[in-house]
């Protein structure tokens, strides 16, 4: 019987707070006034390198409080390095106001996988804001056809068949092991090789047999007919991608890497409901709607203790999933 695994791999955008200069929203000066946020220039720290995932959110975040005027003036920071944990170190360490930094499903893994000092005990949640799903992909003249074409390799010659993934126990990987798991095949034994630039290139020599990434990342491929996607890890088929779901080929697993927000440890019950006011009217403009549908993101905002409670979900999702699928101790 196929293993359910309904799950979203993360990444959240955490809430980081630098001094900033210029003059946004009134500050609330006493006791029982609303507070008001940010208070003054707005500083997003985003812990991977240019280009990547978190930093097309962050700057899709950013350009959407400038265009619709809620924020003046914006910084993003990029501090890639050990699947986000640097830069979650540096903005524990360096936090002050009027900031935010990215962090997520990579960071969760990322934080079990590398033993990281620093965890998201030294942050709160601020809020979920979107996910997008993972697609498993071949080159277009792949003897693979079909879904179960590449199943049947898979479970005739596991370490043969090898599977581009973007990092060891990302999401890219978690989503592939997940999908072996339930068609029953042995996670722990999978040949996952692990790329900087996700794989697509040596899928497309065909270096590997297939490869696991995010449908944004490799959406320009599927388009132009260079790659044939065998499954998408949604509940429901992508509009606009003629693909099926893992779900409606009897692989019962729904996974996505997903991007929120998250505060500086000792911020205030009023600055968390101030900010997650903030995000609110963030997540509601012309231009983060925009960036959402550009994306084949999903919208999934959350914030207080919906966003709280999401996150210790997805925490102990990765403590469990993780060991059992060899990754950790």
């Amino acid at each position: 019987m196929a293993l359910t695994r309904r799950i979203m791999a993360t990444t959240a955008v955490a809430a980081l707070a630098l001094t900033g200069c210029g003059q946004q929203k009134p500050a609330a000066g006493g006791e029982g006034e609303e507070t008001s946020w940010p208070t003054g220039s707005f500083t997003l720290m985003v812990p991977g390198d240019a280009g990547g995932g978190w930093d097309g959110t962050g700057r899709a975040l950013t350009q959407a409080m400038e265009t619709s005027g809620l924020v003046q003036d914006t910084q993003v920071i990029n501090q890639g390095g050990a699947a986000g944990t640097i830069g979650l170190a540096s903005f524990v360490e360096n936090s002050r106001e009027n900031s935010l930094s990215i962090s997520g499903s990579t960071m969760i893994g990322g934080i079990l996988l590398t033993d990281s000092a620093v965890t998201l005990d030294d942050v709160q949640p601020a809020a979920v804001l979107i996910s997008e799903p993972v697609v498993l992909a071949v080159r277009a003249d792949s003897p693979y056809k079909s879904l179960d074409d590449f199943l049947s390799a898979l479970k005739k010659d596991t370490k043969g068949t090898s599977v581009a993934v973007g990092s060891t126990g990302g999401v890219d990987h978690l989503g592939f092991a997940q999908v072996a798991e339930a068609a029953g095949v042995d996670p722990t034994k999978l040949n996952a090789v692990s790329f900087k630039d996700g794989g697509l290139t040596s899928v497309l020599n065909g270096d590997v047999a297939a490869g696991f990434s995010t449908l944004q990342q490799w959406r320009p491929q599927i388009e132009n007919g260079d790659l044939r996607v065998l499954g998408v890890t949604s509940a429901e088929r992508v509009e606009g991608l003629d693909a099926p779901t893992f779900m409606e080929q009897g692989i019962d697993v729904e996974w996505a890497t997903w991007h929120g927000l998250v505060a500086p440890k000792d911020t205030t019950k009023e600055e968390a409901a101030a900010i997650a006011d903030f995000l609110a009217e963030v997540q509601a403009t012309d231009a983060w709607q925009e960036a959402v549908e550009k994306n084949d993101w999903t919208d999934e905002f959350m914030v207080g203790e919906e966003a709280d409670e999401y996150f210790e979900e997805q925490r102990a999702l990765y403590e469990d999933l993780l060991p059992r699928l060899g990754l950790t101790g």
